[in-house]
């Protein structure tokens, strides 16, 4: 497990894990708190290889602009910023990018529910929204990860890490997801079809 970092030295702490393993990330910005980390990174002019990560996002949206729970400080809320692709391609990357970080924590498989849910027992664990402008792609993710306790009309719908009895630092799952999604951003739309159908998947459908 990672060892306690103060949030003032993420930013540090994440580049050289990017610069150790990842080739398209580059740069990290952490945020105390935003709305929204696709909101912040319209904002903030996000470039291709930037990351935006908050430690509290009180925002959050997914698909159909569905809401994403604020659960405080106990969930991952982040966004990648790379070149405007395929939407079929990115959207698989990312779904699988999210899966492979989240196996590798649990030690155990999750399922792939087309097109941005990440499921164990039937539970959403993480969700990911790709959203495209001219030029440029912005990758969003949520991860469940210290959560106990969750609003009656989640309560079976939602899981989290520590529910799972994973009980981890929000910045090793943060680490865990940028290896794993910068990774499956370079795989053709091919290799990531054929995962999914190794999976059981069909191909996801494109996000917006």
């Amino acid at each position: 497990m990672t060892a306690a970092i103060p949030l003032e030295r993420w930013p540090d702490h994440l580049e050289m894990v990017i610069a150790g393993s990842c080739k398209l990330l580059r740069r990290v910005m952490v945020l105390r708190q935003t709305d929204s980390t696709q909101d912040s990174a319209r904002r903030l002019n996000g470039r291709s290889g930037e990351v935006i990560v908050a430690w509290r996002q009180t925002a959050g949206r997914g698909q159909f602009g569905r809401r994403w729970v604020d659960t405080a400080d106990e969930g991952v809320a982040m966004t990648v910023v790379v070149e405007r692709d395929s939407p079929q391609r990115l959207v698989m990357a990312t779904a699988l990018g999210v899966a492979r970080a989240a196996e590798s924590i649990l030690d155990r498989s999750v399922t792939i529910k087309q097109p941005n849910d990440i499921l164990v027992d039937g539970r959403k664990l993480a969700g990911v929204l790709v959203e495209q402008t001219d030029q440029l792609a912005l990758i969003g993710v949520g991860m469940n990860v210290g959560q106990l306790y969750w609003p009656d009309e989640l309560r079976d719908r939602a899981i989290s890490l520590a529910q799972l009895q994973k009980r981890t630092d929000r910045l090793r799952v943060i680490e865990a997801i940028l290896v794993s999604l910068d990774r499956m951003l370079r795989h053709s739309e091919a290799q990531l079809a054929d995962e999914l159908a190794s999976r059981g998947v069909a191909e996801c459908s494109a996000s917006r």
